[in-house]
């Protein structure tokens, strides 16, 4: 979704704002294209959620692809809406082995909490309530058959944990929760 938010003339419903948007698929439009106009691509072959129309059917690893093209208008015949098009193009393995590793995390120890005194009197006792992001994978490829077969995968997960103006407070149980970690 970051991607899309980035992408000329797309107009998304939502921004991901300290991790209070992660782990949501954001509705998205451009040049005026309802969102059960857009259409997702794997490697050039429809992958579009027709249950969720628009929607892409699952959430990815960012380190699968080798590229993303996305289109926002004036695409060729093969895109058969004229909404939104998403292609990801994934990675292939090559004669040499390669790969690579990631891993970023967010918690409340990297954070401020933005609470002014005046917010204090109304009743705020939190801010930006991150409690624990792990964003962590790793990808690697080689060859099978030098010249002849490839084999190349990866793997991702993200482990979201947030929580909700004034429910995230200092007390003796979220501590307790904190120092668990």
């Amino acid at each position: 979704m970051v991607i899309l938010e980035q992408a000329a003339g797309v107009a998304m419903d939502r921004q991901n704002v300290g991790g209070s948007a992660s782990g949501q698929q954001s509705n998205f439009v451009a040049r005026g294209a309802a969102m059960r106009e857009q259409k997702w691509n794997l490697d050039g072959i429809d992958i579009t959620d027709m249950s969720a129309t628009g929607g892409s059917p699952v959430y990815y690893d960012f380190d699968a692809f080798e590229e993303m093209q996305i289109s926002t208008g004036g695409a060729d015949v093969t895109m058969q809406s004229p909404g939104v098009g998403v292609n990801l193009v994934t990675k292939s393995g090559t004669d040499r082995l390669k790969g690579s590793g990631r891993f970023y995390l967010t918690d409340d120890t990297f954070q401020s909490n933005n609470v002014t005194e005046e917010m204090r009197k109304q009743g705020v006792n939190t801010g930006n309530p991150i409690q624990k992001i792990t964003d962590y994978g790793f990808e690697v490829g080689g060859p099978l058959k030098k010249g002849r077969a490839w084999l190349w995968g990866s793997y991702g997960r993200q482990d979201i944990n947030v929580g909700i103006n004034n429910f995230y407070k200092s007390t003796p149980t979220c501590q307790a929760m904190k120092a668990a970690r």
